[in-house]
């Protein structure tokens, strides 16, 4: 999906749609001690909570640009990216994002990551056919 096929309208009917209670939304998500998001199928971004926000997660960017910094995509991605500032057909996301097998079986996928001398425990749960909360705490 390229910046310009980005339908701006259609994103912000589902983020509205998402967040038509958002203050409750926003007060469960800023509950959370640790970054979490809600993201559509092809990762943009819809909502975060403050945590995210600190770190620098903005909505309606990419989760792996943001949150992950673009550290977790494969070089050839990365290259890709950098050139043409849009996403390949088939998409981008981290080597290891689950969020693809939550939201074909509407399960939650929970998966222990390493990251140097940190483990996270990760998790993507599905909340639509193509939006899924995603989190991961600091084991």
């Amino acid at each position: 999906m390229s910046k310009e096929s980005f339908d701006k309208s259609e994103f912000a009917a589902q983020t509205q749609e998402l967040l038509a209670n958002s203050h409750l939304n926003k007060m469960l998500m800023d509950s959370l001690p640790y970054p979490a998001m809600l993201i559509r199928k092809d990762r943009r971004v819809v909502a975060i909570n403050k945590v995210a926000q600190e770190i620098g997660v903005k909505v309606g960017t990419f989760c792996w640009d943001t949150f992950g910094q673009q550290a977790s995509i494969t070089d050839e991605d990365k290259e890709y990216y950098a050139k043409n500032q849009s996403v390949p057909a088939n998409g981008i996301k981290c080597i290891f994002c689950k969020a693809n097998q939550a939201l074909a079986s509407q399960e939650p996928v929970n998966e222990k990551i390493p990251a140097g001398d940190i483990t996270y425990d990760t998790y993507w749960v599905p909340l639509t056919d193509d939006v899924y909360f995603h989190y991961a705490i600091v084991l």
